[in-house]
């Protein structure tokens, strides 16, 4: 007698349940932009732009210029009431012989184009960096050194000139290196807070986020 019941009962909570749907869901926006060399602000030519882990690659034009496809997925989810809209992201790479760079490409939840064009400045692997602060038993990954460069080599006239023609770059530029090092290297190697605060003070200064 029992299992009527409780059949109802499972019928009655499905149907309260929000409908589930199939969404497409952007990994990596559609992407225009261009690959520099830091130190020179020249153009590289032949470079590959790819998105870690994904097969999605482009190579750079003779102006460095470069147009990378979307890539996104259908993934079934339940339709919340307070579903929302926001800005997400994307990391890409750029490699020209033994120089690589890292950008971030911005794009809104519910669409498949970055919201603007990105720039990718190329730094030879073996540049300098202060790693002051990060303990001594830490391996740091690519994107972790490049954005510790990053912040040894500025200011350059090339980067500079680049974060004063839009204020979008230095949100491009303040999201790379906060999740790199903010972010990803000092929760992963506990970094020391007042080391953490340095970065954030330094990426602040560079990018013109305060």
């Amino acid at each position: 007698m029992m299992k009527p019941v409780t059949s109802l009962f499972l019928l009655t909570g499905l149907a309260l349940l929000p409908g589930c749907i199939n969404r497409t869901v952007t990994i990596v926006p559609a992407t225009t932009g261009k690959v520099v060399y830091l130190a020179s602000g020249e153009p590289a030519t032949g470079a590959r732009v790819s998105a870690p882990g994904t097969d999605i690659s482009a190579e750079t034009g003779p102006l460095g210029e470069f147009q990378l496809a979307a890539l996104t997925r259908k993934r079934s989810e339940v339709v919340l009431p307070a579903s929302g809209v926001y800005v997400d992201g994307a990391a890409l790479m750029a490699e020209a012989g033994e120089a690589r760079a890292y950008g971030w490409a911005q794009f809104i939840s519910t669409s498949d184009m970055a919201m603007t064009d990105v720039t990718l400045f190329l730094i030879p692997r073996g540049a300098a960096f202060d790693g002051s602060g990060i303990p001594e038993d830490c391996t740091l990954e690519d994107d972790e050194t490049y954005a510790l460069q990053m912040l040894a080599a500025a200011p350059s006239g090339a980067l500079q000139a680049w974060l004063d023609s839009g204020i979008e770059h230095g949100d491009q530029l303040d999201q790379l290196l906060g999740v790199a090092l903010v972010g990803n290297l000092s929760r992963r190697c506990d970094v020391p807070t007042v080391q953490t605060r340095d970065w954030s003070a330094q990426i602040d200064a560079l990018t013109g986020e305060e």
